[in-house]
């Protein structure tokens, strides 16, 4: 599954250009987000930061259970 993808003020064209390319892989709901240049950065480095969270928790749970057996 894709991850969300955020775009920066598009024209309408390449909007539905965008819309039909991930129209295949948003068949629930969707996740295409039209935001201005700074809402799309700032988007971007908070999931940057999440991912980044998530992996570094996943590798100390990792760490703790091989240290427990």
């Amino acid at each position: 599954m894709p991850r969300p993808n955020a775009s920066s003020r598009p024209s309408q064209r390449a909007i539905s250009l965008l819309r039909a390319v991930y129209a295949p892989f948003q068949r629930n709901r969707d996740k295409l987000v039209v935001m201005d240049v700074r809402s799309a950065e700032l988007t971007k480095y908070a999931a940057n930061a999440m991912l980044a969270t998530r992996i570094s928790f996943m590798n100390e749970l990792a760490l703790l259970a091989e240290s427990l057996g």
